[in-house]
């Protein structure tokens, strides 16, 4: 996490994928409680492989997804198996896992598909290791080149991680909204104390005009903006800018006072900062 925040300015938008098991029930405890006890990442932004929804994800490991290996129908990763002996093992060793079937594997105990794929193969052949990026890779390939022989499994792997990158997309959406509103957020703020560094005591109509216009540029085009943009038309008529552009601010405490509470959208609450 530290990595991909990085230290700029600006820093990328970030969602996380943590599987459902164990490991990432503890991931995902650390990732609330980061240094002095504030959260890393908004809690919204991530997403654990159990926290999929059953009604649109099938799985063949009887409890359901908690690696992404789950989400795999065993056709097709049956299939990927003999690709994977194929491409890494000797020809005869390769042979001995030409009759591995979807019957073949079973699940025991917690077991995900990763370990019943690889328990099946090592029972046809002793010591057979399966590599996750070796699955990966070859079930790839099964898509590429054995997609018809397989149309029914594959169906359920493309409506299974549909459903992820859907998941994942909203997510993504709200992290790139909610760095978009950190940005904008850091600008008026930017904005706002270089005014007043430079205007401690009096301002001209002119030059609070200039201010405004300035925060009203740094806004963007949603929603969030429609509140901060009312308050700025306010700002220009409450303290009558432009009725004497070249006159100083009669009550200019009190439009330093309104400065301060100008309000944008909160940002990310997982970072806790305020305009």
């Amino acid at each position: 996490m530290y990595l991909a925040r990085g230290r700029d300015v600006d820093r990328p938008a970030v969602i996380v994928l943590l599987d459902g098991d164990r490991s990432g029930d503890e991931a995902r405890k650390k990732l609330s409680r980061g240094p002095h006890g504030k959260p890393l990442i908004d809690e919204a932004l991530v997403l654990q492989l159990n926290a999929l929804p059953a009604e649109h994800v099938t799985s063949s490991r009887p409890h359901g997804v908690l690696a992404i290996e789950d989400l795999i129908p065993l056709e097709v990763g049956v299939a990927a198996v003999k690709r994977y002996a194929t491409a890494f093992l000797t020809s005869a060793e390769a042979k001995q896992l030409e009759g591995l079937h979807t019957d073949d594997v079973t699940f025991d105990g917690d077991e995900g598909t990763h370990e019943a794929l690889e328990n099946a193969a090592a029972r046809k052949l002793e010591g057979f290791h399966l590599d996750k990026v070796g699955l990966a890779r070859n079930i790839l390939d099964v898509l590429t080149h054995d997609a018809d022989s397989s149309a029914d499994a594959v169906a359920v792997l493309d409506r299974n991680y549909r459903t992820l990158f859907r998941e994942l997309g909203s997510r993504q959406r709200k992290a790139l909204r909610e760095i978009a509103t950190e940005r904008t957020t850091s600008k008026i703020k930017r904005l706002r104390k270089s005014f007043l560094l430079d205007h401690p005591a009096g301002a001209t109509g002119e030059q609070a005009t200039l201010l405004i216009e300035d925060i009203g540029a740094a806004l963007d085009n949603s929603v969030d903006a429609d509140d901060p943009r009312i308050q700025l038309q306010a700002v220009r008529r409450d303290f009558a800018l432009e009725e004497e552009p070249l006159a100083p601010i009669d009550d200019f405490p009190a439009f330093q006072e309104t400065l301060q509470s100008l309000a944008y959208r909160p940002v990310n609450a997982a970072q806790d900062q305020e305009l």
